[in-house]
């Protein structure tokens, strides 16, 4: 079986490549986010849960956590009973997991829980099955909940949105804003010194058929069409081409800081870099808002963001 690796706020899980990520409909709210969700499906059915909440006080014990979610599932499942319980290691923490089945029924489950001293979050996983598909999925959840990722100790985190792939500084980046649609997939994320407006635009050949036209193009259809553009955006067509691995030509536009400016909309320059994947039929830009020319730390940062980004979309 094949293995794709997908990451979301500094979780980062390997499952089947025929797996997709799901999110919770409700888009985050414009400040720290306390709760967060992420499921995988295959072609047929939701396969795996993962939800975690920000820990404000006394870190809770996992397998009271799991008591107490087994407790609400008893409630709206009167057969469901506990087959196996015990301690399980998971990223080095220490964790609680409970298998459950229904007695007259024809599914079974796995919960998983634990708390991550690293990002302060009581993490729990939570898949259900048939019990036709036990011999397959059981260690097949096993396994991948086992081998998830809660925090790393990778200098970058991996966003792994909806055709879109975004690579950010770990433990500074806040998920601010996003948009999933067939045609547009969008992300905004911030700290303290810089703020990443990443969109993939789907349909790129009802849109655009030259490269060379994107940095003409682009900032009237931004205005026009996309979520979140900063109002004083507002780039100049002149550009700069970079070519990275892959021989993809990459337009960087650049728009300097206007002095003029009131002090609450005074961080106005921008990084905007533009492409054209002709294989996936999509265009990929990458805007980085800052409040001045970035200096070696920050434009390593940019730099590192950008590549990755290129080697993946």
């Amino acid at each position: 079986m094949k293995y794709q690796k997908l990451g979301w706020d500094h979780l980062i899980v390997s499952v089947p490549t025929d797996w997709s990520l799901i999110f919770d409909k409700k888009p985050p709210a414009k400040k720290k986010i306390e709760t967060g969700f992420i499921g995988f499906r295959d072609s047929s059915t939701k396969r795996l849960e993962i939800s975690w909440a920000i820990i404000k006080k006394k870190p809770p014990e996992p397998k009271k956590v799991l008591g107490d979610l087994f407790k609400t599932l008893k409630k709206d499942n009167k057969g469901i009973k506990i087959r196996n319980e015990g301690e399980k290691k998971v990223n080095a923490h220490n964790g609680y997991y409970i298998y459950w089945d229904l007695e007259k029924g024809d599914s079974q489950g796995y919960l998983l829980s634990w708390v991550c001293h690293k990002t302060q979050r009581v993490i729990i996983c939570a898949s259900q099955y048939q019990n036709k598909e036990k011999d397959v999925f059981k260690p097949l959840i096993t396994e991948i909940m086992t081998g998830l990722i809660c925090h790393s100790e990778e200098k970058y985190l991996l966003w792994s949105a909806p055709n879109l792939n975004v690579y950010t500084p770990a433990f500074e980046m806040n998920l601010l804003n996003r948009k999933f649609l067939i045609g547009l997939t969008f992300l905004e994320l911030s700290k303290a010194d810089l703020e990443v407006y990443a969109y993939r635009i789907g349909l790129a050949n009802q849109k655009i058929d030259d490269s060379n036209k994107l940095p003409e193009w682009f900032p009237e259809y931004a205005k026009n069409n996309l979520p979140n553009i900063p109002s004083n955006y507002k780039p100049t067509p002149d550009f700069s081409n970079l070519v990275y691995k892959k021989k993809i030509e990459v337009k960087k536009l650049i728009q300097c800081s206007d002095s003029k400016m009131p002090l609450k909309t005074r961080k106005g320059y921008f990084e905007t870099y533009l492409w054209l994947n002709q294989e996936k039929n999509d265009i990929y830009c990458i805007i980085f808002r800052l409040d001045k020319q970035p200096e070696s730390d920050l434009h390593t940062q940019i730099e590192e963001i950008i590549k990755y980004a290129i080697n993946f979309n």
